[in-house]
């Protein structure tokens, strides 16, 4: 059991070191280790039981010889095999958490990712909603029957309205958060680049 579970973790790492798993591979991998780790857990416990009725030679009830060297070296033996057997499981039961703490960190960076993925399709809306938004507005404001439509001697004012409006409201926003002084800063900068340059 051990060499398969063995096997089975040297296939993980290296599909984790090799190639770039997908979220759903990510979670198929995690759940397997959880059930290696539930059996190596309990074939541990298993092993130490067999190795304490070495230790002891047998249950309570059972009838023994205490006194045969042949019995006494071939119970020694079997515990000598039945820790080799333990510390073999506990190894791999220490492999198997060093994937799982691997793996639940690649899980995380995963759900990171896909959640700034999401946020910067977010940001885009927000970002086509606030170039909209002042446009419908002011084509409500102006449908209002009267000059102001398409055609009409007034209809220039909604172009005149709108396309400042909507600078204002672009420019509120990247001031809001916190773009606006970046490209104030820059502005500044390329400003004193021409000035020193007219110096020379």
């Amino acid at each position: 059991m051990n060499e398969y579970v063995n096997r089975e973790l040297a296939t993980i790492e290296y599909i984790l070191e090799k190639e770039e798993p997908t979220f759903r591979d990510l979670e198929v991998y995690l759940k397997d280790l959880y059930i290696y780790r539930r059996r190596v857990t309990r074939y541990h416990e298993l092993i130490t039981q067999a190795k304490e009725q070495c230790t002891s030679r047998g249950q309570q009830s059972w009838l023994r010889d205490l006194t045969s060297p042949f019995l006494l070296e071939h119970a020694k033996d079997m515990e000598a095999d039945f820790i080799y057997l333990q510390d073999k499981a506990l190894a791999s039961s220490r492999r198997i958490e060093k994937n799982i703490d691997l793996l639940t960190a690649l899980v995380s960076i995963g759900e990171g990712k896909q959640t700034l993925d999401e946020n910067h399709a977010l940001a885009r809306l927000t970002l086509l909603a606030t170039v909209f938004i002042p446009f419908s507005t002011v084509a409500t404001i102006f449908s209002i029957q009267g000059g102001y439509g398409p055609g009409q001697g007034m209809f220039w004012l909604f172009w005149a309205i709108a396309i400042p409006l909507t600078g204002l409201v672009l420019i509120l926003s990247a001031m809001y958060y916190g773009i606006g002084l970046s490209i104030l800063r820059r502005a500044r900068n390329v400003l004193r680049i021409i000035k020193r340059t007219k110096k020379f």
